[in-house]
């Protein structure tokens, strides 16, 4: 498998693992404030892509500070942050 494949799959599985609760519940909230017009559809597709973001940085973070925790460094600092 390519980097670039190994990419994709990470994003699709974080988007089916985190962001796509958070960009439907972000679409969802929109959707039930009120009658359902054509600004109102266009604010629920703008919630849906925040809560899918938010969902995305959200599970990228945490993977990120699993590595941090596998891979620390002897002064008690993340190896990543000091550049090893």
């Amino acid at each position: 498998m390519s980097e670039a494949t190994n990419f994709e799959y990470y994003m699709r599985k974080t988007y089916l693992k985190t962001a796509s609760l958070l960009a439907h519940s972000c679409m969802g909230a929109v959707l039930l404030g009120g009658d359902e017009t054509l600004e109102r559809r266009a604010a629920a597709s703008t919630a849906f892509e925040y809560g899918k973001h938010l969902g995305l940085a959200f599970q990228i973070q945490d993977d990120v500070l699993d590595f941090q925790v596998v891979f620390r460094c002897p002064h008690s600092q993340p190896c990543v942050s000091r550049g090893f």
